[in-house]
């Protein structure tokens, strides 16, 4: 049986794939070992969350790579805008996400990321509170790209959220908003992002495709999530519902 643990409780606490490691506040625990383990600094420091409320905890799928943000720089302590990292747990090692090829680090203000099963892929958003986010993907090696804004059928995508990404990290789904450069009229959108052929598809849109809550089935084929609106005529209940969409057929239909 699982320990009872009470560390830093206000914070997101999550279970590896293998369901031996967790994640809690700022410690990891090994269920095998029975012991406590953290990210370290280079001279071997523990380092602190800025605020655990704000953590995003999350791991690859087997547990190896734990990914979190902070606002505590990892070697002098002092304070730093939000920067995403990755903590390789057998090492040690510890790789900033959110950081472009050249160096620089990207402002987060959303936490909402997806990874791909093995760690190597990170789908994140970056951008400003005022305008909203864009799209960037963190390959191991290379640093963070941006994929976002571009514009499909004269439509610019704006306000990035709510990504998932398929296991494999080839494909990214997220919702957006599609701006008409010409008329200046906006609607809600689920967009699919093929990473390979660096191609976009807008899957559906339309007023009520503001959606939330995102996942996606391991061959991208299934597409769940949340949406506060009647997407289809009959959702009569009035309340929240979740959908799920095919999408290869376009086929929607409802789950709860």
């Amino acid at each position: 049986p699982v320990p009872y643990l009470n560390y830093n409780g206000n914070a997101a606490s999550l279970m590896a794939a293998d369901e031996k490691d967790f994640l809690v506040g700022d410690a990891s625990y090994d269920s095998d070992t029975r012991s406590f383990n953290g990210p370290r600094n280079s001279r071997g420091e523990r380092i602190a969350f800025n605020n655990s409320a704000y953590g995003w905890l999350t791991f690859g799928k087997d547990g190896r790579f734990a990914f979190f943000r902070t606002g505590v720089d990892p070697d002098t302590g002092a304070s730093i805008d939000t920067r995403l990292y990755r903590w390789d747990q057998p090492t040690g090692a510890l790789t900033a996400v959110s950081q472009a090829g050249d160096g620089t680090y990207l402002p987060i203000f959303d936490t909402t990321s997806a990874v791909s099963a093995d760690g190597k892929t990170v789908a994140l958003l970056s951008g400003s509170q005022v305008f909203g986010s864009d799209l960037w993907i963190w390959k191991e090696g290379e640093g963070a790209t941006p994929r976002t804004p571009v514009t499909i059928n004269g439509m610019e995508t704006q306000y990035i959220a709510a990504p998932t990404m398929t296991p494999d990290g080839n494909s990214v789904f997220f919702v957006c908003t599609l701006r008409d450069s010409q008329s200046g009229t906006s609607v809600g959108a689920l967009l699919r992002y093929d990473r390979l052929a660096d191609q976009f598809t807008i899957l559906k849109t339309g007023d009520d495709y503001y959606v939330y809550s995102l996942s996606t089935s391991d061959d991208g084929t299934q597409l769940a999530f949340e949406s506060f609106s009647a997407l289809i005529p009959e959702d009569t209940n009035g309340v929240t519902d979740v959908y799920v969409l095919n999408t290869s057929s376009g086929v929607l239909q409802r789950a709860s």
